[in-house]
């Protein structure tokens, strides 16, 4: 028994602190990739707004979804289980992710300057990590 909850509590605490670690890497990520994107897209406006979001969400996004999902799921449940949760959790994570993000960003890439993005960004990211922390930890039917 206690070495069960020795273990437990190790995978538990390692899976935490990995997935703080990349929600950490994303926010450092989130603020390299609004420099960029800022540098790359130089076109104002709505139309300049809306290109960092299509790059942002159709590129970025889920890539990071299916990184946080399968990293969290192979620490927890083990290498084997992190398949079959992308399967059952990715697509509709991504379309979660866009019924979220897609508003929020465009406003914030259209309204919100550039140095108060990534901070406005971190209040919509509490929202959605526990969106995808339930998510990740959905039982299969």
């Amino acid at each position: 028994m206690t070495e069960g909850v020795r273990s437990g509590g190790f995978l538990f605490t390692g899976s935490a602190m990995t997935v703080h670690k990349m929600d950490r890497g994303r926010i450092g990520h989130s603020l390299i990739l609004y420099l960029y994107l800022s540098k790359l897209v130089t076109i104002p406006g709505a139309s300049g707004a809306f290109l960092r979001l299509v790059i942002d969400q159709f590129l970025f996004s889920p890539i990071f979804i299916a990184v946080f999902l399968a990293t969290l799921v192979t620490l927890e449940r083990g290498p084997s289980q992190a398949i079959p949760k992308l399967k059952q959790e990715w697509f509709s994570s991504v379309v979660a992710n866009w019924q979220l993000w897609i508003p929020f960003q465009f406003l914030n890439f259209r309204f919100v300057p550039q140095q108060f993005q990534v901070l406005a960004a971190n209040v919509i990211a509490l929202v959605w990590n526990v969106i995808l922390s339930f998510k990740a930890h959905k039982v299969e039917n």
